[in-house]
């Protein structure tokens, strides 16, 4: 029973390496002294790693973790506060709801 935990545990650590790698590839913004460091990161240090760099990836650069699987959005993948990749929107920013008073009385 515990081999075939560890056989899952094995196949889910390569498919978020994997996620990550492609991700790394079709970024455009790094350098490829960037790319491959990162590649070594996220191989050397599992489940870490990946989730790490793909993090970085779509604040950075939300088209290179587009293609990433929705179900792995949620865990793998914190979108930023204004733009939402998950769901391909941007929000607009919190308004100010006060209306300039304090809302106490006035001296």
């Amino acid at each position: 029973m515990i081999e075939y935990f560890l056989y899952f545990l094995t196949a889910f650590i390569v498919y978020l390496n994997i996620l990550a790698s492609v991700s790394l590839v079709k970024s455009n913004d790094l350098s490829v002294f960037q790319k491959v460091s990162q590649f070594v990161f996220v191989w050397l240090i599992p489940i870490i790693g990946p989730k790490l760099v793909l993090n970085m990836l779509s604040e950075a650069e939300p088209e290179s973790t587009e293609w990433v699987p929705r179900m792995a959005h949620g865990w793998l993948i914190i979108g930023n506060v204004y733009h939402d990749s998950l769901h391909g929107r941007e929000d607009s920013p919190p308004t100010d709801i006060s209306s300039g008073s304090d809302g106490g009385s006035s001296d």
